[in-house]
């Protein structure tokens, strides 16, 4: 017997189109169900049980939109492929649908169909390796299946409480099917691609939404965004960030953007004067895994950082390594020299936290302050940790009061 997410069910009324669909299927691993009406569509969902359904979703016998909502009323945990010879809004439309009723809705295809967007979209099952196309991670973009987590940052003071000065922004794929994927398993392919524009715009237009969000709530924080190297030759780049800052009401210290060593060498000079116009416009600029390349310290000292976050791989080493600690005292040491903040990530213990506190380190990041979490819950995170620093304070200066 067949593995559960290998069951396939497909129903369309042209037999030629049908058949080429349950024979790719098969290729693929998957036991196969055909039906070409609507009786044999809801008998197959009750008897064969399907996690994968290709549904055309013109019939003659039945509306799509009704088999949609026969299947969530069925509640039906198949993933959920659409296709039709209809304008491609009409599929965009109905699969909105099936994602609001609960469906795992798992893309959608115009006829004619071809094969390898056929193959790509049911290798993307639970299990299975996805292969990514330009029009897949573009449909991911436009339906909202990229999502943003914030990873809460820490301001260290050698005393006193320690409060949330911001955040940083971290993609996911929500995808209908393989569930929640982590930027490792797409960014280099959407970069490849030449779609890191449009992932760019993406991010820092839900960043940009929620730091307004926040705001008005009474959350004010600086959220970091990371860049990669495409942006940072694009001249449009940076009017486009002041767009969307502008559009959002957001003031441009409120948004940090961090970019790697690499990423900033791969054209110096074209970088350098991007930066610069960001730094005009009064955007917060980190340079992210200081001291994994080759020339860090000319970066230093020729691009308009105002931030430089020490690499994860040191931070995990300072509680065991001398050699580590030293060169964390000594980044936090010349970076403030420099007039910029450091950022410790991959802060993981509270003994690493009260190590970067004793050498001046500015901010912590990592899983010992808070892990990434989506919109709503980093709220929630950042407006308790601010009441508990108020209260907290308010307790430092009644006992100040008491001692005078």
């Amino acid at each position: 017997m067949n593995e559960p997410e290998k069951r396939l069910l497909v129903i369309d009324d042209e037999a030629e189109i049908m058949r080429f669909i349950g024979e790719v299927g098969r290729g693929q691993g998957f036991e196969v169900r055909l039906a070409d009406d609507a009786d044999h569509f809801r008998r197959a969902i009750q008897e064969f049980d399907p996690s994968y359904i290709i549904m055309d979703l013109q019939m003659p016998d039945a509306d799509g939109i009704q088999l949609i909502r026969y299947l969530a009323d069925e509640e039906c945990q198949a993933a959920i492929l659409l296709i039709s010879g209809l304008d491609d809004r009409v599929l965009k439309s109905a699969e909105k649908l099936g994602r609001s009723l609960g469906l795992r809705m798992a893309g959608r295809l115009t006829k004619p169909v071809m094969l390898d967007d056929l193959e790509m979209l049911l290798t993307a099952v639970p299990g299975g390796e996805m292969r990514f196309t330009k029009e897949l991670i573009l449909n991911a973009i436009d339906d909202g299946q990229m999502v943003v987590h914030y990873q809460p940052k820490a301001r260290l003071r050698l005393t006193g409480p320690i409060y949330m000065c911001g955040a940083e922004a971290f993609v996911r794929w929500q995808h209908p099917v393989q569930g929640l994927m982590m930027p490792g398993s797409f960014l280099a392919k959407a970069e490849e691609l030449g779609l890191s524009g449009e992932l760019s715009r993406c991010v820092l237009e839900q960043v940009l939404a929620a730091n307004a969000a926040w705001a008005e709530k009474g959350e004010e924080v600086n959220v970091g965004v990371n860049v990669s190297a495409r942006q940072l030759v694009e001249d449009d780049f940076p009017d486009m960030v002041e767009e969307l800052l502008a559009r959002y009401d957001v003031p441009a210290d409120r948004l940090m953007l961090e970019l790697s060593e690499t990423s900033a060498m791969t054209d110096a000079e074209q970088s350098l004067a991007i930066l610069k116009r960001l730094r005009k416009k009064g955007v917060e600029l980190c340079l992210d895994n200081f001291g994994t390349a080759s020339s860090p310290l000319i970066m230093l000292y020729r691009m308009p950082f105002s931030e430089v976050k020490v690499d994860t791989s040191f931070i995990l080493e300072v509680r065991r390594s001398e050699e580590a600690r030293s060169v964390v005292a000594a980044v936090v040491n010349l970076a403030h020299a420099l007039g910029l903040n450091v950022c410790a990530e991959g802060v993981e213990s509270e003994p690493t936290l009260n190590f970067l506190r004793s050498v001046g380190c500015d901010i912590a990041q990592g899983y010992y302050v808070c892990k990434p979490l989506p919109q709503d819950r980093a709220y929630r995170f950042l407006a308790r940790w601010s009441k508990h620093v108020e209260e907290q304070e308010k307790k430092i200066r009644e006992q100040w009061s008491m001692a005078g």
